[in-house]
């Protein structure tokens, strides 16, 4: 959709209907921008257009809501019971109870779980941290599983087809023992393969980095999350956020096929298990920010907004931008921060794009809001101006407000 709005396709006026599906990816670093850019020159460009949006991990859906102008739908039905629990010492720890598991080997919990599964009829994913990782796991448990349905060997054929990579035959391997993996570095026709054969019920397991969590409606009897630790630059191995381990979680459960799913992390350690459940398991969902004020992105966006003719003069650029971060309505969520008083700075210790502490500011109103995204705007137009002509600080910015403090119910959507 960006690169049709880029290159204005001519029929994006006749659309009266945009469904944003994994909306809470306005909060993704990388893509959030984007996805926030499209909403508004899309919203801009058609004003009479409907949207909807649909997540099942936001922690603060009324703002999102009052952002849209919409309404907000909640639901918490889902057609298979979902079974949240943290395995340790050959035992599943559930809310309702425990469950053993018959230890296969012994150097290996997540395979243990994985052949559990397989021995009950089931298939598993399995999350881990990296490629590599989703590829070791991979060989490893399909020297396990050795399954010999003759049906495999066709979807292991079809890997083999052409000038087959080095991974291709790996995953071709795999494939052929009933066991695949799946991530970014695998070709489209890779991916369709694997998910093809994993929904026909041939494939008994898949292990994948979070890629396969996010939009891909593929799932399965058990969900083992075994790496819930990421390495990030610069900070070290980081816990993975809520929203993440709960759209790996909401794969669980296939409809008409399973009677329950399991979302199952592992615990390394005894005093691990009663930490995850509150990390993960019993932790609200988390809020959505906005990622278009941090200067990188601003730039990027306010350039393609001149450079594909979107926007030609000041008062376009800041119309495009005026409605970008989350503006929540007053009636949403919470009057005031808890602990804080109507009004009162809010401290956060996030830091922003420039570096430093994001400085809140009260506005009278108890919702917090970020210092001008439009000056940033304006200084990325202003460089596009020819030298001696008039600025674009004339006119008061409009300031950019940012979502509730406030916790909302979250919106559950199941798959």
């Amino acid at each position: 959709m960006d690169s049709l709005l880029r290159n204005s396709a001519r029929w994006l006026p006749e659309i009266t209907l945009v469904v944003v599906d994994e909306i809470h990816l306005i909060d993704s670093p990388d893509r959030g921008p984007t996805l926030e850019m499209v909403i508004a020159k899309m919203r801009s460009r058609n004003p009479g257009m409907q949207l909807i949006g649909l997540s099942a991990t936001i922690g603060n859906p009324k703002v999102l809501a009052g952002w849209l102008d919409a309404e907000l739908v909640t639901s918490t039905w889902r057609p298979v019971d979902l079974r949240q629990g943290v395995f340790y010492d050959n035992r599943i720890q559930f809310e309702e109870g425990t469950r053993p598991i018959k230890q296969v080997s012994k150097n290996y919990d997540d395979l243990n779980l994985c052949l559990d599964t397989i021995a009950e009829g089931g298939q598993c994913l399995v999350f881990v941290s990296s490629r590599r990782n989703a590829e070791a796991f991979a060989k490893r448990a399909a020297s396990a599983i050795k399954s010999e349905d003759p049906a495999l060997a066709a979807y292991a054929g079809r890997l083999l087809e052409g000038t087959p990579t080095e991974m291709a035959k790996t995953l071709s391997a795999c494939v052929a023992k009933g066991q695949a993996f799946h991530h970014a570095g695998l070709s489209r026709n890779e991916r369709s393969i694997v998910e093809e054969a994993f929904r026909k019920n041939l494939l008994k397991c898949i292990s994948s980095t979070p890629t396969l969590a996010a939009g891909l409606n593929l799932p399965a009897r058990r969900v083992i999350v075994r790496d819930y630790l990421r390495f990030s630059a610069g900070e070290g191995m980081q816990p993975i956020p809520v929203s993440e381990y709960r759209q790996m979680a909401g794969r669980a459960g296939r409809p008409r096929l399973d009677p329950y799913g399991e979302a199952v992390l592992i615990a390394k350690e005894a005093e691990q298990v009663p930490e995850l459940f509150e990390v993960y398991i019993e932790a609200e969902a988390d809020d959505v920010h906005s990622r278009i004020a941090e200067p990188t992105a601003l730039y990027t966006h306010v350039l393609s907004l001149v450079a594909s003719g979107f926007a030609k003069t000041r008062g376009e650029t800041l119309r495009v931008h005026e409605p970008l971060v989350l503006r929540p309505r007053a009636q949403t969520g919470q009057a005031h921060p808890p602990g804080g008083r109507r009004g009162a700075p809010v401290p956060d210790h996030r830091r922003d794009g420039c570096g430093g502490r994001r400085a809140y500011r009260g506005n009278g109103t108890g919702i917090p809001c970020l210092p001008d995204v439009h000056r940033p705007a304006e200084r990325v137009h202003d460089r596009l101006r020819p030298a001696g002509t008039r600025g674009l600080h004339g006119s008061r910015p409009h300031p950019a407000h940012l979502y509730h403090p406030g916790h909302a119910d979250p919106v559950r959507k199941e798959r």
